[in-house]
């Protein structure tokens, strides 16, 4: 009986390469205070973080807690002034924090702000947006003005969009979005315009594929190409680092929900979308149906290994009749082999959770809050280098970086039938069928400088 497997390592050309065999692991924080979900977790230019509002358990509420990593202790901190669930927190480069927008469990949308002072610990008013809004989205700029989009008010969705200047505390109206949206997601991209996609709105079919991108130089809103999958209630992420170590605009969507004409189900699409060809591509689906979730790219450490994972943690699945808490796990997307790796969380059922991660430790940590209950959860990324795939075997590769030729050497009872080489997007730039056993010798001289996977698929004859 033959064994087929695969192996996957990485080789570097001119560089250094470190190797993992895990992407990361969860552990506990201490406990907050109180019980939330649809509360916000914003990591603050001090590096603690500002949980506020959400839903108690029996209550929509107004208080807030502190939590200090490098103590791992919360601090009840002073209340808003009104109870909040589906607002938004955003750090400020003063170090202060806008509270903008948001329910109160019943017929209200607010219409007001709140500004958290991290060194007085209280909330003081802010200006009044023009509009009520839950649902929205906050994205700070590149000169530390955030943007205010979409978002349900008194009179609906909503297509005004609204500018907060820190400097002079005032928001003011800019150009509106085409279709007015609920729920949707935004990211700012490299080039400091604002990618706004998908969300809510019955006028247009329950949920919306439409893609909108705003430039704040020109103050214009210009419709991008849609996603391939109409979505509410999903997240969306931008790629780290390109194939050559520069910033890039590609992002990903996971996840969401959609109404099948009888009642809402999770999706388990995720694509990508490459800004400079204005083109959505199609990704392997998440293994669950997943909404209400959270999306984080992160690094494998001090290697800075490009574009190697999204994380995702939690959600509720597929049956989405309701309000559905029986499934949380995390997943992480692999690039370079296109696929989504299971890493369990502790604790299952973290609906309409809050995370975050901070600049300060944006290489390793990931902060998860409550969902169900109180309980916290840090998602820390293995230190060492990049994913390998599963079973894996003994090798060695040399020389590495390498400049003409690679040798690897496998267990002697390991036959190699095909060997692919990728690039550090995940791009197929390799692959040729071949027999061979113990040793491996693969010329590279063609390629640039940079960071490579291979992948070999390959027999185990010894049983």
């Amino acid at each position: 009986m033959k064994n087929t497997y695969t192996l996957t390592f990485l080789f570097g050309i001119a560089i250094h390469i470190y190797s993992q065999e895990t992407s990361g692991s969860w552990s506990f924080a201490y406990d907050m205070y109180q019980q939330r979900n649809g509360h916000t977790a914003t990591y603050m230019t001090n590096g603690k973080i500002l949980v506020t509002g959400g839903w108690d358990g029996s209550a929509n509420t107004k208080t807030a807690e502190e939590y200090d990593p490098i103590e791992d202790a919360w601090t009840i901190v002073g209340e808003m002034d009104s109870i909040r669930f589906q607002h938004t927190a955003t750090a400020l480069d003063n170090g202060k924090v806008i509270i903008a927008g948001g329910w109160d469990g019943g017929s209200l949308n607010y219409i007001g702000t709140q500004i958290y002072d991290p060194d007085l610990q209280i909330f003081s008013d802010g200006p009044d947006m023009h509009v009520s809004r839950s649902g929205h989205t906050a994205t700070k700029l590149d000169d530390g003005r955030v943007l205010f989009v979409g978002g349900f008010g008194n009179d609906g969705n909503t297509n005004i969009v609204e500018l907060y200047d820190p400097s002079t505390d005032t928001i003011f109206i800019v150009d509106s979005l085409h279709y007015g949206r609920s729920y949707p997601c935004a990211v700012l991209l490299e080039d400091g315009k604002v990618l706004v996609a998908g969300g809510y709105n019955p006028d247009y079919g329950f949920q919306m594929s439409s893609v909108e991108i705003y430039d704040p130089v020109l103050n214009t809103w210009t419709d991008a190409a849609s996603m391939n999958i109409a979505r509410d209630y999903f997240r969306i992420a931008k790629f780290l680092y390109s194939e050559y170590g520069d910033y890039t605009d590609d992002v990903i969507v996971a996840g969401g929900r959609f109404f099948n004409g009888s009642f809402y189900e999770g999706l388990t699409s995720a694509e990508t979308y490459n800004v400079e060809s204005n083109i959505w591509t199609n990704t392997a689906d998440i293994p669950e149906g997943e909404s209400y979730i959270q999306l984080f790219p992160f690094y494998y450490g001090a290697a800075k290994i490009p574009n190697i994972g999204i994380l995702l943690p939690g959600g509720v699945n597929e049956s989405c009749s309701g309000v559905d808490l029986s499934f949380s796990t995390t997943y992480v997307y692999d690039f370079a082999f296109d696929e989504w790796i299971s890493l369990p969380m502790y604790i299952d059922g973290r609906y309409f959770y809050a995370g975050a991660k901070g600049s300060w430790n944006i290489d390793t940590e990931i902060f998860i809050s409550g969902g169900l209950d109180q309980t916290i959860e840090v998602f820390q990324s293995d230190l060492t280098g990049a994913i390998l795939n599963q079973n894996q075997q003994t090798f060695s590769i040399s020389p590495n970086p390498a400049s003409t030729e690679i040798n690897i050497k496998l267990n002697s009872n390991a036959i190699v039938k095909t060997y692919s080489i990728y690039n550090s997007t995940g791009a197929k730039i390799r692959a040729q069928n071949i027999i061979a056993q113990s040793q491996l010798y693969l010329s590279v001289a063609d390629l640039i400088d940079g960071l490579y996977m291979v992948q070999l698929h390959f027999e185990d004859e010894s049983t």
